[in-house]
């Protein structure tokens, strides 16, 4: 019997990404948390094959660090970059076949990433396990969202699992369906998957994808 993905909420979400994402690809886990969007992307990319890009941020050295180990007991090597102030060219090189580690808000990812995208995934809220104080916030997330939108290739796709159970979680709901309704229907496509006999503040998927370059 196969697995019942569309109550897997996450693992739902890597599915549709798969459709987008090709082995060579640049990706970015905007919020990698314990590392298993991130870990799930390199292997899409194909980072064993040397090729493609991952990119992953988080604001906690609790993230990074758990992210790190799962990456290593999976036979991936990884740079770390902690440095806040300087572009990635001048810290690791940019180059296929490797994942980068960011200490740092989603929010400043022009700082580090140049070129195009062709995917992006967001698993807003906090840390599995971490301190449930520590969220994702609205505004960072929708400044990320929208610099991510400019890097996002034709028919590249952002992916964003929503948690609007907690009170920040439904001020980012609110703030980024505002901003997908607003988004040019002649460049992209915005939708919204939720469920309809669940609790209303259950999780939901936000998407956008890219129609023309």
């Amino acid at each position: 019997m196969q697995e019942n993905i569309i109550v897997r909420t996450t693992e739902f979400v890597q599915l549709i990404l798969r459709q987008y994402i090709a082995e060579g690809d640049r990706v970015l886990d905007a919020t990698m948390g314990n590392g298993l969007d991130t870990l799930a992307l390199a292997r899409m990319v194909g980072i064993h094959q040397g090729k493609g890009q991952v990119y992953a941020f988080d604001v906690q050295q609790e993230a990074l660090d758990a992210t790190g180990e799962l990456l290593k007991k999976n036979g991936y090597e990884y740079f770390t970059v902690k440095d806040h102030h300087r572009s990635i060219e001048n810290i690791v090189p940019d180059a296929a076949g490797s994942i980068y580690l960011y200490l740092d808000s989603h929010a400043n990812l022009d700082r580090y990433i140049q070129g195009q995208l062709e995917a992006a995934v967001f698993n807003l809220g906090y840390l599995p396990g971490g301190n449930k104080e520590i969220t994702t916030e609205a505004e960072a997330v929708l400044a990320a969202v929208k610099k991510t939108a400019t890097l996002l290739k034709q028919n590249g796709l952002i992916a964003i699992v929503l948690y609007p159970g907690h009170q920040r979680g439904k001020v980012e709901k609110i703030m980024l369906l505002d901003y997908m309704k607003l988004l040019l229907p002649s460049a992209f496509h915005a939708e919204l998957i939720e469920t309809v006999n669940q609790p209303e503040d259950a999780p939901c998927i936000a998407l956008i994808t890219r129609k023309k370059g």
